[in-house]
């Protein structure tokens, strides 16, 4: 009887590293080092214990160190037990085969382990991505099932790693619908509130509101003027809060919707002056260049000197147009500001580019125009 049970003690000792190892999880964190010059892409493996939308964090190595990684600097993520299809569906991913993508990682989540939370809401969220993506240019319909998913997925995991690029797909979608983005700005301010010492979040959240406050404004300035500056100066606060201790790339585009603020309230000399500042700094920077004459456009736009305003915008449709979303807006202003100095024919060439041209299909200024 003794030697049975010094048998079964050894071998129950021998069992337990075996049991402790399977039971061991082995996520792969790929992100970027930005202490390192050049920010090379560095992996990290170990088992995730928590995310949010702040930061993962991991437990690496024998010691099992803990290791806190920023969201904004992961690349990706490859979790314990994922599904054959879940590496299928990166692959189509990086193809921009989004359809394909799509249905994979619905596969990979249907077998993915039930247990495994974090890996269960990173294959919704790729789906509900995938999903939005194709439906930006494609019918409404297919806007309203992704804009659904999306909100699943919100509701699902309000702290999700991915709840903030979930709310910008969102709004972006109903945005396209026409629909109020209040339901957006209300989940934004709730992440500031509970993420209040993250600075990434916090100014996310104030950039989020403000440019919907600009986009308002756009919109009123034109038939309700009082309305229309009402917003533009609510943004003005926001955004000259925002500028303190900005970094330097989101800086440049704070000071050019600061500057949109400063025109749309009498102020255009002063705006322009900053414009002519941001358009020296930018150098090469094509998108900088064409928000900087975007910018200048709006001013005198909005200042009535409408040929000068033509200029810039025809600057960003002709040679700064590397950005569909840029050039919609640029193709959009010039529609109006032809007709103002009575150039008819290209009014209606401009209109008819903007409403036909695919690379321009469903941006936010082809939407409004058909709209007018």
């Amino acid at each position: 009887m003794t030697t049975r049970i010094l048998a079964k003690t050894l071998l129950a000792l021998l069992l337990t590293p075996v049991m402790a190892v399977a039971q061991e999880r082995s996520d792969s964190v790929e992100f970027l080092d930005r202490t390192q010059r050049n920010t090379p892409k560095l992996t990290r493996r170990g088992s995730i214990v928590t995310e949010t939308p702040a930061k993962v964090t991991m437990l690496t190595g024998v010691n099992k160190t803990r290791l806190e990684i920023s969201v904004p600097d992961i690349v990706d993520i490859r979790y314990d037990g994922e599904p054959a299809e879940a590496n299928q569906a990166r692959a189509a991913e990086g193809r921009k085969d989004f359809e394909r993508a799509w249905t994979l990682y619905k596969d990979a989540r249907k077998g993915a382990p039930p247990g495994n939370k974090l890996l269960q809401a990173h294959l919704q969220y790729k789906a509900a991505r995938m999903q939005a993506l194709l439906s930006e240019t494609g019918s409404g319909g297919a806007r309203l099932a992704a804009i659904d998913e999306l909100r699943a997925f919100r509701s699902a995991n309000p702290d999700g790693r991915q709840i903030v690029e979930c709310l910008d797909l969102l709004s972006r979608l109903l945005t396209l619908e026409g629909k109020s983005n209040q339901e957006v700005v209300d989940a934004f301010r709730l992440l500031k509130t509970k993420y209040a010492e993250n600075r990434e979040i916090a100014s996310k959240c104030d950039l989020f509101e403000s440019q919907l406050l600009l986009q308002e404004g756009q919109l009123l300035l034109r038939d309700k003027p009082e309305e229309g500056k009402a917003k533009y100066q609510e943004a003005q606060q926001k955004l000259q809060a925002m500028l303190q201790g900005a970094e330097k790339g989101a800086a440049s585009e704070i000071r050019i919707s600061l500057a949109e603020c400063k025109a749309a309230l009498g102020q255009a000399a002063e705006a322009l002056k900053d414009l002519d500042a941001i358009f020296k700094e930018a150098g090469e920077d094509a998108h900088l260049r064409a928000a900087a004459h975007l910018g200048r456009g709006d001013c005198y736009r909005l200042n009535n000197q409408f040929r000068e305003s033509m200029w810039d915008y025809l600057w960003v449709d002709v040679v700064f147009n590397q950005d569909r979303e840029q050039n919609a807006k640029a193709l959009f202003h010039l529609i109006d500001v032809f007709e103002r100095i009575n150039e008819l024919a290209k009014a209606k060439d401009a209109k008819e580019r903007l409403q036909n041209d695919p690379r321009l299909k469903d941006t936010r200024f082809q939407k409004l125009a058909a709209g007018r």
